[in-house]
Formats: structure tokens, sequence, C-alpha cells
């Protein structure tokens, strides 16, 4: 509490307000004052401040309501905030991964963003084997090797960029490559043999309407447009069917492309031939009609290997499940075990 000596400094309107402040706390110290001043009402402070006259009562106006604010304010505990953890090249989503083809050599950014990658240009006549020779001629198809090397994540696959030279365009989406590929299953030679076979058998089979056809001339277009046609058909294979499955199993596209934890995924991009690569290269590398390989065929192939690009990019996800329990789950067990327990309750208490 304040002592008696005190109360008559701070009312003595004849002390300097400084000499008052000073002598008030020297009072303070020596009777060992640690006890908390009383509140006193708004209208008592007032009439004190204005005892102490003019200008000289705001320092020590302000002195005491900072005391006041010490006193019964506690100094707030700092907020911890907990780090959660984030996938690998969350913040780098944007950057493309290079895929090296120079021995010893990765790209930097492999590590950081959690995914690496390997690519292979593929030979003309392999193409032509796999895809059709229409694709062969029409694209550089490469085949992209992504890995994903994170063991927490899936790797959602957003774009595979191909770059020949100084650029760097997407890979041809599988559902635009695959309208080249229908043409030229159409425009295929043993497509369109057949096709002229069986037209042929349909316009011989009307003529054995007219009154010259003979018995023999009925009997001979019976069987070309029967046995001769079908036999023909299982001695040249179609191998366009096949064609067009494989480049929807194994060509890029942008939808739900989902590399899995510690997984790898092969896919074929495509370039366009006529864009990138000159005449001579585009003659070099074009496929004849006996596919025969040209002599410098090699060496072009090989240079464009060197001077070929691939890029990669994505994101790691996590799989959210959405399952929510049922509030009626588990309903008919409790109600069913209360029942019980009343029943035991009931027979108890009649015994």
């Amino acid at each position: 509490m304040r002592t008696k000596a005190t109360e008559q400094i701070l009312h003595n309107p004849a002390e300097s307000t400084a000499r008052r402040t000073r002598m008030c706390a020297a009072l303070d110290l020596e009777n060992g004052r640690a006890v908390e001043r009383p509140e006193q009402p708004a209208a008592a402070h007032s009439r004190r401040f204005r005892n102490l006259t003019g200008h000289r009562a705001l320092p020590l106006a302000a002195a005491v309501t900072l005391l006041f604010a010490s006193l019964s304010l506690p100094a707030s505990a700092p907020i911890e905030k907990k780090s959660q953890p984030t996938p690998p090249g969350s913040s780098d989503s944007a950057e493309y991964v290079n895929c090296p083809v120079d021995v010893g050599k990765v790209d930097e950014n492999s590590a950081s963003l959690g995914v690496a990658c390997s690519e292979s240009l593929m030979d003309p006549h392999e193409v032509s084997d796999i895809f059709g020779k229409r694709i062969a001629n029409t694209y550089l198809v490469v085949e992209v090797k992504v890995r994903n090397l994170s063991d927490s994540y899936d790797y959602l696959l957003h774009d595979i960029r191909l770059g020949y030279g100084s650029l760097a365009v997407t890979s041809r989406d599988e559902k635009l490559v695959r309208g080249v590929a229908e043409k030229g299953q159409l425009l295929d030679a043993r497509n369109v043999f057949i096709r002229g076979v069986e037209s042929l058998g349909a316009v011989g089979g009307s003529l054995s309407t007219f009154s010259f056809a003979t018995v023999a001339l009925k009997n001979a277009l019976n069987v070309f447009q029967g046995p001769f046609t079908s036999a023909l058909k299982s001695f040249l294979p179609d191998f366009t069917v096949n064609q067009m499955s494989r480049l929807d199993d194994a060509g890029f596209t942008v939808q739900a492309k989902v590399i899995p934890k510690q997984s790898s995924v092969s896919f074929a991009t495509f370039l366009s031939r006529r864009v990138f690569l000159s005449q001579q290269e585009r003659k070099d590398t074009r496929l004849s009609l006996m596919h025969r390989k040209s002599r410098t065929e090699g060496t072009t192939l090989l240079n464009i290997q060197k001077n070929l690009a691939v890029e990669v990019a994505g994101a790691h996800v996590a799989e959210v499940s959405t399952n929510q329990p049922l509030a009626s789950k588990g309903a008919p067990a409790s109600a069913s075990a209360a029942g019980g327990n009343a029943t035991i309750g009931s027979e108890s208490g009649s015994r």
C-alpha cells in the first residue's frame, strides 16, 4: 500500500512534477513496494491530474498509464507454428526436367523435383513395324521413360517437350496422332488391295444375273467371292489393327498419366519431321516402298539424336480419401446391446 509520506508528496502542489516523481520512486523503494496500487474511479484520477498544474501533468500521466499496463497485461507466449511436410518440387512444379543423353550426366533438378527421365530416338523402320508406315514418315518418334523418385507421393505427368536445335515444343497428343494412323490404315497397300479384290467380286457377282452368264461363270464368281477372298485375307494379314492398339497404349496423352511411387513409365512421343528436319534429313530417313535403307540413314539418325532434347514436367500428388463413416453404422448393435442390458436389469430386479 502507499505510505503516508507518498500521499503527502503527491497532493502537494508546491512541489514540481519531476521532484515529486523522483521522491515517490525513492520512497517506494525504501518501503519495499511490491503491492499493486488499487484502481480508483475515473473522477478521482482526473482530480489528481488536474491538481498537477498545466503541461507538467502529461509525463506523469503517461508514466502511470504504462505502469498499469505493464502490471495488468502479462507477456504473451510466442505462437509455435508446426511445419507440414510438402511434396518434393511443390514450389517448382512449373519447372522442366531435362532428359540427358550423355553418359554419366544427370540433370541438377532431378533430385530436388523428385523425378528423372531418359529418352531414345526410335528408328523409322521399327516405328513402321510398331505404329505404321505413315506414322514413321510423318513424325520423329522418341521413347521417353519417366521415373518417380519419391517414396511418399505419386507423380502426375503434365507435359513432355521435345526440342531440336534451339526450339522446344510439346509432343503431339496421342489423340491427334491417331488421326494420322487412321488415314494410314485406310491407305495401307494391303488394305487397298483387299478392298479392290472385294469390289471386283461384288461387281462380278452381279454379272451372274444376265442371260449370257453360263453355269461355269457363275460357279467361278462364287469361288472368287468366297474361298479365294477369305484365303487372300489370311495370306496377307492386317497389321494396322494391332498398330492402332499399340498407339493407344504407348502414345503420350495428358489424361491421367500417374506414375506410382518408386516406379517408372514409358511413353512414345511424337515430333513433326516436316517442321524440324531439313529436306536432306527427311530424304535420308524416309521409308521407301520396299523399306530399303539409304547409305546415310544411320549417320543422319545419330546426328538427330545428338541434337534432340526432351524435357518433362509434372507434380507430386497424394491420394485423399473422402469416405466418411455413416452415422447409422453400429446403431442396431448398440440398440440391441442396450435392450439386452435393460432385459438383464429387469430380470435381475425381478429376481
